[in-house]
């Protein structure tokens, strides 16, 4: 892209555009809340354009039609992939005027998530809909994604006791044994998780890899001190 045309998204977003995040619930695979950047933009007319920002940067574009026979149907541009919010906000942010602490709060978000993982512990996806709640446009986009909202949905136990959720302790049990002990010998020093997800967990969220086949009495020993006082329903 050049300077003119990374400028010119900019503008576009500005003026038609919005950046946010979404907290999303997950119902149809399984049960949890996690989090998402979004970026998009909505067009009744040049929707070329959008097509032009579609070839350059990613994303996806569909019809976003109106319930008020007075007005026309929109065109809507928006990305969600992590990588691609990332790399359109890195992108645009220079440029930005009145977008700019959307896209400076969101970014802030994303460091956290990508560094942190804090879209995938209760007190992260909590910290990130205060973030959310901070974002002009949410008072009419994402009621359902306010603090309160999202505070009585994690109360539920359903939502707490899902595999999905990693608690601190269990990671730190997986930082103390993955590449010493076997995937199966930690699947049984927490049961509620199955194989899969403690692999998935330990590699793309913790950026541990590889499992040994041994385990000595005395790392069986401080795996069981890091387990106590644990409580898991």
């Amino acid at each position: 892209q050049t300077e003119a045309e990374t400028a010119y998204l900019a503008g576009v977003i500005d003026s038609e555009g919005t950046i946010s995040l979404r907290i999303v619930d997950y119902q149809k695979r399984r049960h949890y809340l996690s989090a998402c950047p979004i970026v998009s933009i909505s067009l009744t007319r040049g929707v070329e354009v959008l097509e032009e920002i579609k070839n350059r940067w990613g994303g996806r574009i569909n019809i976003q039609h109106s319930h008020n026979p007075r007005w026309s149907d929109a065109m809507r541009w928006e990305i969600t992939a992590f990588e691609g919010c990332k790399r359109v906000l890195a992108d645009v942010l220079p440029y930005l005027k009145i977008k700019r602490f959307d896209a400076e709060l969101v970014c802030d978000v994303m460091h956290r998530m990508e560094t942190e993982k804090i879209q995938y512990t209760v007190d992260g996806l909590i910290w990130i809909s205060e973030q959310i709640a901070k974002l002009p446009q949410q008072k009419r986009t994402q009621l359902k994604a306010t603090p309160d909202h999202v505070r009585e949905l994690l109360s539920h136990g359903d939502y707490l006791t899902r595999k999905y959720f990693f608690t601190p302790a269990e990671d730190d049990i997986l930082r103390k044994f993955v590449g010493k002990i076997s995937l199966l010998q930690i699947q049984k020093l927490m049961p509620r998780h199955g194989y899969s997800s403690i692999r998935n967990h330990s590699h793309r969220h913790l950026g541990l890899k590889g499992f040994s086949h041994t385990m000595t009495e005395t790392q069986r020993q401080e795996a069981s001190r890091l387990l106590t006082g644990l409580s898991i329903k």
